[in-house]
């Protein structure tokens, strides 16, 4: 689970402000790890719906009310499965860099952190979906309400609960809110875009550059 020109440059680059952490050079290349394997899958990511929302609104009146559309192939919903477990994945273990003294990268973690985690909340909708649907008291949303997918709840709906992927989007209900996130291919670009910019600055050491040679920064997660 290491990325060995991360690792090498991690160490030359601290070791040149004489700040070597070893911990801190496999920490790195594992976050490069979930980077590659998140910019593998995302390469095959498509969520074009099969069928989607019909036109026009559907009113819920009732109580406890549950309506769940997925409207992409089994292939690309598991697909897109993997894209937020990744995600989480991300996120979860940036947490434990954060920790760590990153000198001049800590801006670049904080951003890469930051543009994981905004997927927070859709990852947990997924992941914790039976939470959702049995507590809805706590996950459902009360009316009168009107959502960008399609439903419209009434004044006597209460604790209802949706969970909808249509045309790149996902609206869900999450504590008594509805949300609604975009989650297309091009949506985790910001994420390859700052560990691309990690990458430079690693590699940017003059230590032992000239026994060095890395994978260019160019060819790291082109899009």
């Amino acid at each position: 689970m290491i990325n060995p020109d991360v690792l090498v440059a991690s160490q030359w680059w601290f070791r040149e402000r004489n700040a070597h952490q070893s911990y801190l050079d496999l920490s790195l290349s594992t976050v490069f790890y979930f980077v590659q394997s998140l910019y593998h899958v995302t390469r095959n990511l498509s969520l074009q719906s099969v069928s989607g929302i019909n036109s026009g609104e559907k009113k819920v009146s009732s109580s406890m009310h549950t309506t769940i559309g997925i409207f992409v192939s089994p292939e690309n919903y598991a697909n897109f499965r993997a894209v937020l477990s990744l995600v989480g994945d991300l996120y979860n273990y940036l947490e434990l860099v954060k920790k760590y003294n990153l000198l001049e990268l800590r801006s670049k973690i904080d951003q890469l952190y930051d543009a994981c985690n905004k997927f927070r909340d859709v990852r947990n909708a997924f992941t914790h979906l039976g939470e959702g649907l049995i507590n809805l008291e706590k996950h459902g949303v009360n009316g009168p309400l009107k959502t960008n997918c399609g439903i419209e709840y009434t004044e006597t709906a209460k604790n209802c609960f949706h969970l909808i992927i249509n045309d790149e989007k996902i609206y869900f209900t999450s504590f008594k809110k509805t949300n609604e996130i975009y989650v297309g291919q091009d949506a985790y670009n910001s994420i390859f875009d700052i560990a691309r910019s990690i990458y430079a600055e690693l590699t940017s050491h003059k230590l032992m550059k000239e026994i060095q040679t890395y994978e260019p920064v160019d060819s790291m997660f082109p899009i």
